[in-house]
């Protein structure tokens, strides 16, 4: 018998996301929720979730995760999704004074980011565009062929990057896209929700140097947003 599919607690990775925030030195808000965020007008939105999915309760129990041949993996869900993509986004606030979102819920319907929005939409729309990291496989985006985004941010990402722009499921972007024009990132990882989940260093490695390329070439650009 197939177990339903449970959510990870968030808990422990909100605690990490503050702490390395107060580390840095960066400003930030937490809403009732539990999101943790700072908007900052007229700079990009960076944005990833907190908490993860495993179709197991077996495959949940993390043991012996290692990296071997530029490959993590482990005996069990490693919770890559989205935790590669908190990473990235705290990697690049080191860098940029960008506007960001970690949220909670994504994965049992993306609550989180609906209750972030119901309070933070005006300040949301105030920002330039949208980059969510939190996208399966590698050297694609999500954006305009989901309605996340114009064709004009999609063709701007994509010749910033070096990208190509794909269909997608479902994310924060679906969201998000309702007050700023966004893309959602292919960042590495693979096998997403399931014992077999792994990430391919290489192709993180590429993502983020991606997701750096947009925050310097686009920072100061406002795109409009997307027609639903």
């Amino acid at each position: 018998m197939k177990i339903p599919a449970q959510r990870y607690e968030v808990s422990e990775m909100q605690e990490y996301v503050e702490r390395s925030l107060k580390e840095l030195g960066i400003p930030y808000d937490k809403d009732y929720m539990g999101n943790i965020y700072r908007l900052i007008p007229n700079t990009p939105l960076l944005s990833a979730h907190m908490d993860a999915l495993t179709e197991d309760y077996e495959i949940g129990k993390l043991s012996n995760i290692k990296e071997s041949y530029g490959i993590i993996k482990g005996e069990g869900n490693i919770g890559a999704d989205d935790k590669l993509g908190v990473y990235m986004l705290l990697e690049l606030l080191k860098e940029y004074k960008c506007s960001f979102v970690f949220s909670v819920q994504e994965e049992s319907g993306r609550e989180g980011i609906q209750y972030f929005l119901s309070e933070k939409a005006k300040e949301v729309a105030e920002c330039n565009w949208g980059l969510v990291l939190d996208r399966r496989g590698k050297e694609h985006f999500i954006g305009s062929l989901n309605s996340y985004c114009t064709v004009e941010f999609s063709e701007a990402v994509s010749e910033v990057t070096g990208f190509k722009e794909e269909h997608g499921s479902l994310s924060d972007a679906d969201y998000l896209s309702n007050y700023i024009s966004c893309v959602n990132l292919s960042i590495g990882y693979q096998n997403p929700h399931s014992k077999d989940e792994y990430i391919i260093l290489k192709d993180a490695e590429n993502s983020y140097i991606a997701a750096r390329k947009m925050c310097s070439a686009l920072y100061q650009e406002k795109f409009k947003n997307p027609e639903k």
